[in-house]
């Protein structure tokens, strides 16, 4: 039963990866304001997801082997967590820069699901 739970945080974990490249409504605005995509946001996520992924490697031998997972949040994830967004003139983010963030978190989040996720969810 806890391993059924592990699998279901990480799947949600997941989801909340894939959506975090559309970055979210500012709260209190109504729905009206949207947040540029959060590097940090996105990193702390994945980091919760590789502790969950840890607990799992230790209940099931099935998923010991963790290190592609591993290997990508070091690189990539990283990567998304440290890159730096260029404004415009009225500092808000460019629409390049912003395009450039959400394609690192795409393919983050696409080698997550390749290399771990996929092996107990089907999007």
């Amino acid at each position: 039963m806890e391993e059924q739970k592990v699998k279901e945080k990480i799947i949600a974990l997941y989801k909340e990866l894939e959506q975090e490249k559309d970055g979210r409504y500012l709260p209190g605005t109504g729905f009206r304001y949207k947040d540029s995509p959060s590097g940090s946001r996105y990193a702390e996520k994945a980091k919760e997801l590789l502790d969950n992924a840890i607990k799992l490697a230790e209940i099931d031998p099935n998923f010991s082997n963790i290190y592609e997972l591993f290997s990508t949040i070091n690189k990539e994830v990283e990567l998304v967590r440290n890159y730096s967004y260029k404004y415009d003139k009225n500092r808000n983010p460019t629409p390049k820069s912003i395009a450039e963030m959400q394609q690192m978190m795409a393919d983050a989040t696409d080698h997550i699901y390749r290399y771990f996720v996929c092996k107990f969810y089907k999007r």
